[in-house]
């Protein structure tokens, strides 16, 4: 259907246990080793590694990097949005294999399928078809938010599609206008 957006969601069945190559991935080690955090040096050990998704210009759309990874607090108690490291194109591969990665990010790969959407928000009861609009996906429209304030929305991740805690809450992905990714969880 001509002037609809292709969105790009996480499949259950397209989520496969263990890391098998792809750049898109939960826990383990990442495929780069984070340059630039949103935390000091001093409390690296607090934040462990969650998911890293790659930005392939497709799916994903954010300029000047080549991936975004997610790291959580460590700590149970602790406010669960994720904190967004953005891995610029000179980045490093994770040679030394030491990053922190959080205790309950599961080593998982992830996989997309292109699905098609509602341009807006069904004003009636949802259809099998607008239920996409709430899945974990990359693209489309946000079901949670009418103004985003200049952001642009990227995606939203499920907690229970990649076995993370987001208390209960889905993470949304928005870039903001001043060309950084940030995670609110709604």
């Amino acid at each position: 259907m001509p002037g609809r957006p292709v969105n790009y969601n996480f499949l259950l069945h397209d989520v496969q246990r263990g890391h098998h190559g792809s750049p898109d991935r939960v826990g383990g080690q990442p495929g780069h080793g984070p340059v630039d955090k949103p935390w000091p040096p001093e409390l690296d050990y607090y934040y462990g590694f969650v998911m890293q998704l790659s930005v392939d210009g497709q799916r994903l759309r954010v300029p000047g990097v080549i991936a975004i990874q997610l790291f959580q607090p460590i700590d149970d108690g602790d406010n669960p949005t994720p904190n967004i490291v953005h891995i610029p194109p000179a980045g490093t591969g994770n040679t030394a294999q030491d990053v922190v990665v959080h205790p309950l990010a599961q080593e998982l790969d992830i996989g997309f399928e292109t699905i098609e959407e509602p341009d807006e928000e069904p004003d009636s009861l949802p259809t099998v078809e607008s239920l996409a609009i709430f899945k974990s996906k990359l693209g489309g429209l946000d079901p949670w938010e009418n103004d985003t304030g200049g952001r642009k929305f990227l995606g939203q991740i499920k907690e229970s599609q990649v076995d993370l805690n987001f208390a209960g809450l889905n993470c949304g992905l928005y870039l903001e206008t001043s060309g950084l990714v940030v995670a609110e969880l709604r």
